[in-house]
């Protein structure tokens, strides 16, 4: 399960908008993990992701 994944992501997200500046335009984050997943598990974490990034201004634009 992706909960240890998604609370480091979340703890990124408040740094990321808590310490850079709009002088900077395009944010990626890079997620690295040894859980095992399901294409259909990764499909759910996307939009999981992305209900998490919807509680901030600045925002990740790409994950790989």
């Amino acid at each position: 399960d992706f909960d240890y994944v998604n609370k480091k992501i979340a703890t990124k997200l408040k740094k990321l908008n808590e310490n850079y500046t709009s002088a900077i335009n395009t944010f990626y984050l890079g997620i690295f993990t040894t859980v095992y997943v399901t294409e259909e598990m990764i499909n759910e974490e996307l939009i999981k992701l992305q209900e998490i990034q919807n509680q901030y201004l600045k925002k990740y634009e790409k994950f790989s």
